[in-house]
């Protein structure tokens, strides 16, 4: 039944350079198949089998949001109220909140205003998880506006969890609903004693090597957001919890109507169908309605995923960071399979039919900005549109290019690539071209910033100072540039003062060197630039690596 599931997951390991992965899928109550591939730990040889335990990184907020629903059932809060009259000593900051207060809800559907950011500040500590939301806690626009994926939140929402609990709130989440559910190899925090645990990967893009990343997450990175350790058949006995309407081999951890509720859409993104339930990521796909979420990490990628109109769902966990390529494709061939009938088409259709007339392709086509810090181009080539993503984190092993094919006015499914499988819906100014888009797994807006940037201008003369801004997750940082000639130059950010920059060279319109910096607490990064010219400006990415991970930024400098 599942030949052209793992036919598919061979393809991807190979294309995506995936270490290992495991995976699991259920359908009417049961796990009908789990299984490892690859290697868990490539330097110690270890295999991945389904009982292997990950870090699932974001997956951990549709555990932490099931534990605030318990409490919202036993009529500790009602959704709507404001958080702050829940918090305690300490208070989500919200300059914002005697006209629009910050409810529960807002936090649990990523619509409260806080901002995109690292689950964790670069640079700090923090004592307790009190301490932490203190800190972190402060909207930055009214709540409701727009739903802003944001980790603080969910920080706030694991706050709550032990306050109602009168303990932390991994032990409370512990006790009502992984042992509930028989998750035996799962834990917040650390990896279970004497389990067999996944190494974490990520493919740099400086140089397209594959590295080793040393980070784990733990309760103060990034705690309620991101903290969860588990194995594919753990995350599918809590799916199953979810699909069978809160309950699982007669242990019951939330009433129907609760569970349903958590997968209606509360705070849609672009049509009403789409958006965020409670906790999860809600979506019309191929006729079909799904929950979901995903997770991103330094060192890894997870989902899990169900359909309750047929009782099916899927769980993946990988142990190289950004795999969305191969997620998409593993994930959809998966449902295909265990739903099997007929009304979802498969990654890989033919591309005779996507073909577009030049003026539509021209309506749609540009630079698009998303809220998460990713960034999109859509291209026309040969009337065929190309969708091409700069994520925030890690990059994707493959060039992540996806197809798109028309299925309604403004309506698309995607083809390959990090958006593969799923669908996408333009908005349109009243002149008939595109202003944004919505879809995928989170899913993201993204909004249309501009034309497609022109290509490099390969005899531009890139001597002179240059001075602009890396787009890094500890915000804006100025940098400025001082290009001597082809093969000196030097660089000022951060803690590099003037610093000489290494395996430099400024040929043909396009600047590649590196250079060492200290970030605060973090240690010594080394980062490698790689910019064109284009338009007149230098544009590109900085790749900051340590031991941790490795993060791509967007790079801007205009010349003095």
């Amino acid at each position: 039944m599942f030949d052209e599931v793992e036919q598919v997951i061979l393809r991807e390991m190979e294309r995506s350079r995936l270490p290992g992965l495991a995976v699991a899928l259920v359908k009417d109550e049961e796990i009908v198949w789990s299984k490892g591939y690859g290697l868990a730990d490539l330097e110690a040889g270890l295999p991945v089998t389904p009982g292997v335990v990950f870090p699932v990184w974001s997956v951990t907020k549709p555990v932490v949001a099931t534990a605030i629903m318990q409490w919202h059932e036993r009529g500790a809060f009602a959704l709507d109220d404001p958080v702050n009259v829940h918090m305690g000593a300490v208070k989500l900051q919200n300059e914002w909140e005697q006209q629009t207060p910050v409810t529960i809800r807002h936090l649990l559907t990523h619509s409260s205003g806080l901002p995109v950011a690292l689950a964790y500040p670069l640079g700090s500590s923090f004592s307790s998880l009190e301490e932490y939301v203190g800190a972190v806690a402060r909207t930055v626009r009214p709540a409701g506006e727009e739903v802003i994926y944001a980790d603080w939140g969910y920080a706030v929402l694991g706050h709550l969890v032990g306050r109602f609990a009168g303990c932390p709130y991994e032990e409370y989440i512990h006790e009502n609903v992984l042992d509930p559910l028989g998750m035996r190899s799962s834990a917040l925090t650390l990896a279970p004693a004497g389990a067999s645990l996944a190494a974490g990967y990520y493919v740099s893009g400086a140089d397209g090597k594959r590295y080793r990343s040393d980070f784990r997450p733990d309760a103060g990175a990034p705690g309620p957001a991101g903290s969860l350790y588990s194995t594919a058949e753990d995350l599918a006995r809590f799916l199953i919890a979810h699909l069978n309407g809160g309950v699982r081999d007669g242990k019951r951890i939330l009433r129907k109507e609760t569970a349903d509720e958590m997968k209606r859409v509360q705070a849609p993104t672009g049509p009403a169908w789409r958006g965020m339930g409670l906790g999860f990521m809600v979506d019309e796909v191929g006729g079909r309605r799904l929950f979901w979420h995903a997770g991103n990490g330094p060192a890894g990628s997870t989902f899990i995923c169900g359909s309750c109109e047929e009782n099916v769902g899927v769980v993946l966990l990988i142990n190289l960071a950004n795999a969305e390529t191969a997620r998409s494709a593993i994930v959809h061939s998966a449902l295909h399979a265990l739903a099997a009938d007929g009304r979802d088409t498969p990654v890989g259709t033919s591309q005779d039919a996507w073909r577009l007339p030049p003026a539509e392709c021209e309506r749609l086509t540009g630079r698009y900005i998303s809220n998460l810090w990713a960034r999109a181009e859509l291209r026309a080539d040969e009337g065929i549109l190309t969708l091409r993503t700069h994520p925030g984190g890690t990059i994707d092993p493959v060039e992540g290019v996806s197809y798109l094919e028309r299925i309604g006015e403004g309506r698309f499914r995607v083809h390959d690539g990090g958006f593969g499988g799923w669908e996408l819906t333009f908005e349109f100014d009243a002149d008939g071209t595109a202003n944004s888009f919505v879809g995928g797994v989170y899913p993201f807006l993204f909004r249309r910033s501009g034309d497609v940037p022109p290509a490099a201008t390969l005899d531009a003369d890139l001597a002179g100072r240059w001075a602009g801004i890396v787009s890094s997750p500890m915000g804006p940082v100025p940098v400025t540039l001082d290009i001597m000639d082809a093969e000196r130059g030097s660089v000022t950010a951060l803690s590099a003062q003037r610093a000489q920059l290494q395996d430099f060279s400024a040929r043909n319109g396009h600047l590649s060197g590196y250079f060492e910096v200290a970030v605060g607490d973090l240690g010594d990064w080394t980062v490698f630039l790689r910019l064109a010219s284009i338009g007149g400006e230098l544009q590109g990415r900085a790749y900051a690596r340590s031991g941790l991970a490795e993060m791509p930024m967007d790079v801007e400098l205009s010349r003095e």
